[in-house]
């Protein structure tokens, strides 16, 4: 008994899998104009489908839930190469990480993560054939790339709350893969990209087998392959011009203001001196390293950085030195999948998946700046220019502080960059059955599955700083005996003999033996290490054995079982309103994790109390050492990744009813409730009433509402990962202390939930066959949501009576409640709000057309969304509406996808407009107050593609191109400062196009 499976409940066979306009304009009014108009020109029998968003089997026309469907095809001629730069295009998704933007190292949530609405990837359930798929990393969601291409039919999104159907996590919807598990033949793809300004090389191919075995076997096998060249450097994008915001010296005009030409006033690539009172105060090395001209201030602008253009002002663009305007890229998918007829009612089948991507990115190479590693430079040091040491001599200066970063010419050299590796594997089994032999379950389809799936995480820093030594590295004197440079801990002690001494003035100076002594391992080494975990200590006596490598590794294993079973069909059959049905079902699921960081400097993993960097000590010769390096509890710069383990269960049981009220569909109402006990957080109801009704013979209305929950991730309840920042100590009159930080999961984290609201129409005017529209109004209101206490609130909280934050916070002398703050982690808590509310509308126009000779069809569709609120509210904080911020956040409040698909015989083209509406730097920002210029500007890209398809024996053959970003459009300016990296970064990549024109050839198989 062949059956599809979508979003977790059984699909009758159909004759052909063509999907008919009329069933999809039922639904969603959206047209796949090639597909429909395909239908049409064959004049086969139109039918109905049944779609993801109710696991009763029943019509599509009749859900009240918004869906969005498309084809694998639809999305090829959008964005050829990777499913999630397609999806990313269509206006229900706001923020999705993808290949080209795949967000932090060690916190990313993937390079495949969806995001409905724009409120989380952790909050949108992704299905992949209506069943759940083991996240890609602690942070939750799951990696898409990694999902059998090949073998993908559709897709389909529910965008409305879907816990109650499908689980935790589908808060703002569903985002369904639905596999072509009945396919039979052979098929495939090759294809390969260029932009051009001849970059970004990329290729792709594919392969899949459909077959039958016997009478009662079918099987199935499919291979993706996609790699991409990375883009590391601006060359032929003269649109970059390091536009950031710079603070106004002049106090009657806007506070900050938009320039180009930004770059940092506190920190250079050849080092800028900070030694006030001194005549060596503020003077920049040249590039030789071999003297010192005063650093000029641009005079219109005060604060850590200014605008350099018209030539006024000394600076380093240090963000064009090693850019990412698209990361190196790389994904594989195998799938396998095998049934067995046992009888016409009864199919078993298993199924395997193996997927890999790997994102390579250019890293920060040393920062040396500010409060936390800055260099001290000693009187005396060996690599001091002559000039410079004689105004120390001559001004009594025993040491200067020198601010600089790594370039690529010297600490970048030694290849910097951080690698996330994410493999995935899952197994299931299962069966589809039908009962009969009478009785009030006659007719009935049941179904179960097991699943086991890993994901295996890899996180790599190549070339990172290793704060135990660069600080003696660059400490270097004179052995007055020997003449030789040495460090100065070597010539005081003899400690640490094999230390490089390391030039730090100027560009490129600094020798490739000191280089590869302060960056990264020395391969080869056996460790054996017991693990200290955030949660537990040493209590696991768990231990890490390994052979070290040259970059700081994090590799994190997720496991996931599921097991579910669920039974629908109809319980009463009216003949005047049609039938009663149900569906009910029971699951459990469990997730674990165990992360563990490899670094042979901090070989335990302790992020609580370790100490890694050596201490000041004058009579060993080891002096210049920064307090926040000291007091830090990691030795690679800027990589807090603690070893953390935990696991969390769910147990489910889940109903739905459908019950029709007028005939002819005129009124009908859906109801479905779930009810899931949780690990840590005990039992949560989650419920969904939907009603439609049939007005006329063209237009049906919808609503739904529904209470959704989200349970906490694993990272919810055991992230410990941190990073740098600062804090005011009202404990010590408000002093301020720079701290690191340290996530601080909660294993007891309650469940967030939302309450969700759609009201829609789909409209088919019976005067225009083929034509048809939808609109739909929906808001999502949520409440207690898992949010992180920033460092602050935890400390003015423990200094207001709570106890509990208070053992969150460490001081540098534990026993003296005056010494400073060094640590701080900012606990996870049930504390925020968040609303997000629009509209969506979408047309479908498909028909035949005579325009050149007959026999030709078009497609129109257009789908927009107008995002009217995105607002958030933290702990005793005001709410902040996002929505058409585009700085720092995606959040346009209109984006409009509108194409068409032209066939004519074995010729078709296709031709798509995305607009991405104007919105505002910063929504808290007033124009002419705050800020000069608070504007984004809109802008529209176009895409073209042609194909031409021929008969080759008893197979197809299908040649196609295309170009995307056919006018070369620049990115919109989004000017922004970030004064951590001391960069000017001015796009926002998970928004618009930074590549440029690009151009895709390639041929298509199947027989």
């Amino acid at each position: 008994m062949k059956r599809q499976i979508q979003a977790g409940r059984p699909v009758a066979n159909r004759p052909n899998s063509v999907i008919k306009p009329l069933a999809y304009a039922c639904v969603t009014a959206l047209g796949l104009g090639h597909v429909a108009a395909t239908a049409q020109q064959s004049g086969s029998q139109l039918e109905e489908v049944t779609v993801t968003g109710s696991r009763i089997e029943r019509s599509g026309m009749n859900a009240p839930t918004p869906v969005t469907v498309v084809s694998t095809e639809e999305l090829s001629y959008m964005a050829p190469g990777n499913i999630i730069e397609a999806l990313s295009q269509l206006p229900l998704f706001y923020g999705n990480t993808s290949s080209q933007d795949p967000g932090g190292f060690f916190t990313s949530p993937g390079s495949g993560n969806l995001n409905l609405r724009g409120i989380g990837t952790n909050r949108t359930l992704v299905l992949l054939n209506g069943r759940r798929v083991v996240s890609s990393t602690r942070f939750g969601g799951t990696d898409i790339n990694v999902f059998p291409e090949a073998m993908i039919k559709t897709i389909e999104s529910v965008t409305g709350g879907a816990s109650a159907q499908y689980g935790t996590d589908a808060v703002t919807g569903v985002t369904n893969f639905i596999l072509d598990t009945e396919f039979e033949g052979v098929r495939g793809h090759a294809q390969g990209g260029v932009t051009s300004r001849s970059d970004n090389e990329n290729w792709e191919a594919s392969f899949a087998l459909g077959a039958p075995i016997g009478e009662k076997f079918h099987v199935l096998f499919s291979s993706d392959h996609y790699e991409a060249d990375g883009v590391f450097s601006y060359e032929d994008r003269d649109w970059y011009k390091a536009w950031g915001v710079v603070n106004n010296a002049d106090p009657s005009g806007p506070s900050t203001l938009v320039r180009p030409y930004v770059v940092s006033t506190t920190a250079t690539f050849d080092g800028l001196i900070s030694a006030p009172g001194t005549p060596l105060h503020r003077l920049n090395f040249n590039s030789e390293g071999t003297g010192a001209t005063p650093f000029v201030n641009n005079p219109a602008y005060s604060g850590l950085a200014h605008s350099i253009a018209g030539g006024t002002g000394s600076g380093d663009f240090i963000g064009a030195d090693r850019p990412n305007v698209a990361p190196e890229y790389a994904r594989d998918s195998t799938f396998l999948y095998l049934d067995y007829d046992v009888s016409d009612k009864l199919t078993l089948f298993v199924q395997g998946i193996y997927g890999n991507s790997t994102t390579t990115s250019t890293n920060l190479a040393g920062q040396f700046q500010g409060p936390f590693s800055p260099m001290t430079i000693y009187s005396g040091n060996a690599f001091l220019p002559a000039s410079i040491q004689q105004v120390m001599d001559d001004n009594s200066i025993a040491s200067f502080t020198l601010n600089r970063l790594g370039h690529s010419s010297d600490l970048a050299r030694a290849g910097a960059s951080t690698v996330q590796d994410i493999t995935l594997s899952q197994q299931t089994v299962g069966f589809e059955a039908e009962l009969d032999g009478g009785g009030v379950f006659d007719g009935w389809r049941v179904d179960g599955y097991y699943q086991s799936g890993k994901t295996r995480t890899r996180a790599s820093q190549i070339g990172g700083i290793r704060l135990d030594r660069i600080h003696m590295a660059h400490d270097a004197v004179i052995d007055p005996t020997t003449g030789a440079t040495v460090c100065n801990v070597t010539l005081v002690s003899g400690l640490y003999p094999d230390c490089v001494p390391l030039n730090p003035f100027g560009r490129g100076n600094m020798s490739d033996t000191a280089i590869d002594w302060v960056t990264g391992f020395e391969p080869g080494q056996l460790v054996n290490t017991p693990l200290y975990y955030t949660q537990s200590g040493y209590d696991l006596g768990l231990t890490d054995t390994y052979i070290t490598e040259e970059a700081k590794i994090a590799r994190a294993n997720i496991e996931q079982e599921v097991f579910e079973f669920s039974m629908n069909g109809e319980i009463f059959d009216n003949r005047r309103v049609g039938a009663i049905s149900v569906a009910f079902g029971a699951g459990w699921r469990e997730d674990k994790m165990n992360q563990v960081t490899r670094s042979p400097i901090e070989p335990d993993g302790n992020m609580d109390t370790g100490r890694y960097v050596p201490a000041n000590d004058a009579a060993l010769g080891i002096r210049g050492q920064p307090g926040g390096d000291v007091n830090n509890t990691v030795a690679i710069q800027y990589s807090k990744v603690p070893n953390i383990r935990g696991k969390m269960d769910v147990t489910e049981v889940f109903g739905e009813l459908f019950v029709p009220f007028l005939m002819d569909n005129k009124l009908d109402m859906s109801v479905a409730a779930r009810h899931a006990d949780y690990f840590g957080s005990g039992g949560v109801w989650a419920y969904k009433v939907g009603l439609a009704s049939q007005i006329t013979e063209s237009l049906r209305l919808r609503a739904t509402g529904s209470h959704d929950v989200r349970a906490g991730t694993l990272a919810d309840r055991y992230d410990q990962t941190g990073g740098a920042g600062s804090v005011t100590d009202p404990f010590n009159g408000n002093v301020q202390n720079n701290i690191f930080i340290a996530g601080g999961g909660d294993p007891n984290i309650r469940p967030e939930e939302a309450d969700t609201t759609t009201i829609g129409a789909v409209y088919q005017p019976s005067w225009a066959n083929g034509l048809s529209f939808s609109v739909d109004w929906y808001e999502v209101s949520l409440e207690d949501a898992i949010s992180s206490l920033t460092s602050q609130q935890v400390v003015d909280q423990c200094f207001g009576g709570d106890l509990d934050l208070c053992g969150r916070i460490s001081r540098i002398d534990p026993s003296d409640p005056t010494s400073a703050i060094n640590l701080v982690q900012a606990t996870v808590r049930n504390v925020a709000k968040a609303n997000v509310s629009g509209v969506d509308f979408e047309v479908a126009y498909n028909r035949s057309v005579n325009w050149f000779g007959g026999g030709e069809t078009v497609g129109v569709r257009l789908i927009s969304s107008h995002l009217s609120e995105n607002s958030t509210q933290g702990f005793n904080s005001p709410v902040i509406d996002r929505a058409g911020q585009l700085n720092g956040f995606e959040l346009p409040k209109d984006k409009i996808v509108a194409n068409v698909n032209y066939s004519n015989g074995s010729f078709g083209a296709f031709l798509q407009a995305r607009r991405v509406d104007s919105g505002y730097r910063d929504v808290l920002q007033v124009e002419g107050i705050n800020i000069d210029d608070n504007t984004i500007d809109s802008v529209t890209y176009l895409d073209l593609s042609l194909r031409y398809g021929m008969e080759v024996g008893d197979g197809m053959w299908e040649l196609y191109g295309s170009v995307n970003n056919l006018t070369d459009e620049d990115p919109p300016v989004v000017a922004n400062y970030g004064f951590f990296g001391a960069t000017a970064n001015q796009t926002n990549s998970g928004l618009h196009d930074v590549l440029g024109r690009r151009y895709t050839f390639g041929a298509r198989f199947s027989f």
